[in-house]
């Protein structure tokens, strides 16, 4: 059964798996000496005006994604755009 959600899209290319992926993302935190600070925010669109997560899906394709094993994966790693569905085009 292929995702609706924030996976919509992604699959691994080696073993078609979509149950589960480790990805590694960039994302904007509040940093305080003992650690980050969960109870703010993100930081404001202005603050960082080149944002990095995208607000659709929160992935880039040069991320960093791995097949994960635990999720019935095979360990394939890649980046999201290599695990993207490409799109069907009709004749």
């Amino acid at each position: 059964m292929a995702n609706t959600d924030r996976l919509k899209g992604i699959r691994c290319p080696e073993c078609l798996n979509e149950q589960g992926f480790a990805v590694q993302m960039t994302m904007n935190v509040v940093m305080v000496d003992d650690g980050i600070d969960w109870g703010t925010h993100e930081p404001d669109l202005d603050t960082f005006p080149g944002r990095v997560i995208d607000p659709d899906d929160g992935f880039l394709d040069e991320d960093p994604i791995q097949c994960w094993p635990r999720r019935g994966g095979c360990g394939h790693l890649g980046t999201i755009g290599e695990f993207r569905v490409p799109e069907l085009v009709s004749a």
